[in-house]
């Protein structure tokens, strides 16, 4: 198997009913690559995600480059401009065993909180604003993260009380 291809604004929906999750949005690529033999098939190229909606986050553009063999998926410079701010995501994440491993970067700058509060299901147990830039590296696998980092919260309020800007740094593992 070779084959390189374009495609322009293929409906996001019907792929995310394949992984039994609801979002909307379009993906388009300039040129890819799909190779490979029998149940070994790779695909790789520069990706472009727009209008995207899942879980309650909106995505205007994310672009950046894909690559997935042997079952690993590499991004590499994929950057997501969300409402306000952007992620850059690199890194790689390990689909060969059932339980996703992961070996990302997350560069977040100046992003809402409360959006990502409700993906991470955290709406209900704390009362969080502002502006998030953050360095964030996760590793272990999707059950159990190891997730470390520094972030500034900016121009938002806990639980009620006005912060200007407060920094620090983290480290989260069951």
């Amino acid at each position: 198997l070779d084959l390189a291809g374009r495609m322009a604004d293929m409906p996001l929906a019907p792929v995310l009913a394949l992984a039994g999750q609801e979002g909307s949005g379009l993906v388009s690529s300039s040129s890819y690559h799909v190779f490979g033999k029998g149940s070994n098939v790779n695909v790789e190229g520069p990706l472009q995600l727009r209008q995207a909606a899942w879980k309650g986050l909106s995505l205007e553009d994310g672009h950046g480059f894909v690559s997935f063999r042997d079952n690993m998926m590499e991004l590499s410079d994929w950057k997501l401009a969300m409402d306000r701010g952007s992620h850059v995501v690199n890194g790689r994440i390990d689909m060969r065993q059932e339980d996703l491993g992961l070996d990302l970067v997350v560069d977040t700058e100046k992003v809402r909180i409360e959006p990502l509060l409700v993906v991470a299901g955290l709406e209900e147990s704390i009362a969080l604003t502002g502006n998030l830039t953050n360095r964030m590296r996760i590793t272990g696998t999707v059950s159990d993260p190891c997730v470390q980092g520094e972030a500034e919260m900016a121009d938002g309020s806990v639980e009620g009380q006005l912060i200007d800007s407060v920094t620090g740094r983290y480290f989260y593992h069951k």
